[in-house]
């Protein structure tokens, strides 16, 4: 018996030990697919209430400490170097205009409340959340925003359910070349191509014109694979625009914006980070573009507005470089500006300093600074009746995010989801009021995805369409529709 009783125990035990080990084995996961709709269909336009889809869950890790997360104008950690001199140029009186005669520069619009022109960073920056501004009535077609067309097709079709709200009729897309041809210039189908094309007839469909900024050369066609850069030949980017117009999306495209921020080394990798250099691809570019068409609107590079570094080449400085590199002698070309303005209103100038963020030392650091920097440098060189346009602007602001780092720079802290929306406003108010400024391209709608806020990137920063609806998107669309007269622009209402 008591050799039965070890044999019975012996078999329990090792029964018990089995069930143990089911019971902490992990759960299979799940994955479910979601199959691509066909443009047929895809949602017509419509101003209904819209719903937004689920973000895609995507589990993030966590940076190191000396990653570098990039956005529209610097990364993580960059600060801007002492530019040669502190004081900032004298305020022109008079802006001359497209027509080469004068008009008076634009006076503050009216936006009640309105914060003070001086610099002081926190709340007191902030307009009054509870008072309802009066808006500015602001002309849709010099209205645009841009799209983060690279996300799951619904996520997309979302974006562009809004900027249809909207009333915007410009949205701008970059297409960054190496995402489709990673693999050489024979690759001509399938893939990131064919939702690219999608994406483009379904903009076509509801009417928007479209602006693209075609940059970032694949691994193949370039000297290096860090960072991003241009091809080794300029004539690899002109085959690369031709072959976008000749396929079957080319005629969807309304303008083209000639690369992106050519001036931050992390986007001229492998080449001199000089003007001129920078002229040898425009020149390509502009020659394939013509040979396509002798009308679409060519756009030279948005430039960052920065100073002289390691990283960087002084905007103000490049675009000098370019302009003595052959620039002005372009026909029907417009000037590409990135007037960021970090967290100072839109109206101020440098420099008025403040104890917190110090990112008010520099007249880089100011929209309107920016502008007309850029301005006195095209009538320099004979290009008074050059419009600008502003391919890029917008102002961040980490209001509103639940994330387990806190935002990237202080400079996104210092401007609350309230001021962002009064700064947008102004903004595309003080463009309206100049005769030399064309476009106005709205960085960005959708850039908020649950990885860019948990890894707190800059580009999430800068979305008006997050988790949530921010007041920005209400204020524009209100301003763009005096009739709707919105009550609560944190719910639309």
């Amino acid at each position: 018996m008591k050799k039965n009783q070890q044999k019975s125990f012996g078999r329990v035990l090792i029964l018990a030990l089995l069930l143990l080990l089911v019971a902490c084995r992990p759960e299979p996961i799940v994955v479910h697919i979601t199959a691509t709709p066909v443009l047929s269909e895809l949602p017509a336009a419509t101003n209904a209430t819209l719903t937004t889809p689920a973000m895609t869950i995507v589990t993030p890790t966590p940076p190191a400490p000396d990653a570098t997360l990039y956005g529209p104008v610097i990364g993580t950690g960059y600060v801007l170097p002492t530019l040669p001199s502190a004081t900032p140029p004298p305020t022109p009186t008079t802006t001359p205009g497209p027509t080469g005669t004068p008009v008076s520069s634009p006076g503050t619009p009216t936006l009640s409340p309105a914060p003070s022109a001086t610099n002081t960073a926190g709340p007191t920056n902030t307009p009054d959340p509870t008072r309802h501004p009066v808006l500015p009535n602001l002309d849709a077609n010099r209205m645009g925003i841009q799209i983060d067309q690279e996300r799951p097709v619904e996520e997309w079709v979302y974006a562009l359910d809004r900027a249809t709200a909207l009333g915007v009729t410009w949205i701008k897309i970059q297409v960054p070349w190496l995402a489709y041809q990673p693999n050489g210039p024979d690759q001509r189908e399938g893939g990131a191509l064919d939702s690219l094309d999608d994406f483009l007839l379904e903009a076509q469909r509801r009417n928007f014109s479209v602006l693209i900024s075609v940059a970032k050369a694949p691994a193949w066609a370039r000297p290096t694979v860090e960072e991003n850069g241009p091809p080794n030949d300029p004539q690899q980017l002109a085959d690369f625009l031709t072959f976008l117009f000749t396929r079957r999306g080319g005629q969807t495209v309304d303008a083209v914006e000639v690369w992106n921020e050519p001036n931050l080394q992390r986007e001229w990798r492998g080449m001199p980070l000089t003007g001129a250099s920078y002229m040898s691809y425009f020149a390509a570019a502009y020659t394939a573009i013509r040979d396509y068409s002798s009308t679409l609107p060519i756009i030279t590079a948005g430039l960052a507005p920065t100073g002289n570094g390691d990283a960087s080449r002084n905007d103000r400085d490049y675009l000098q470089e370019m302009y003595a590199a052959g620039l002005g002698n372009y026909q029907n070309i417009y000037i590409g500006a990135h007037p960021y303005s970090w967290g100072n209103p839109p109206e101020a100038r440098c420099c008025d300093l403040s104890d917190a963020g110090g990112w008010d030392d520099q007249p880089q650091f100011f929209f309107s600074d920016n502008i007309d920097a850029i301005r006195t440098i095209m009538n320099q060189n004979g290009d008074a009746n050059v419009l600008i346009w502003v391919t890029e602007f917008g102002w961040a602001t980490w209001d509103g995010f639940s994330t387990p780092l806190p935002a990237g720079e202080t400079w996104m802290t210092e401007v609350d989801r309230w001021a962002q929306a009064h700064y947008i406003i102004r903004a595309f108010a003080i463009g309206q009021q100049r005769s030399d400024i064309g476009i106005m391209i709205l960085w960005n709608m959708n850039y908020a995805t649950q990885l860019n806020v948990e890894r707190s990137d800059e580009r999430a920063a800068y979305a008006i369409v997050t988790a949530t609806i921010r007041p920005a998107y209400w204020m524009i669309k209100d301003a763009i529709n005096p009739n709707l007269s919105y009550n609560d622009y944190e719910n639309g209402e």
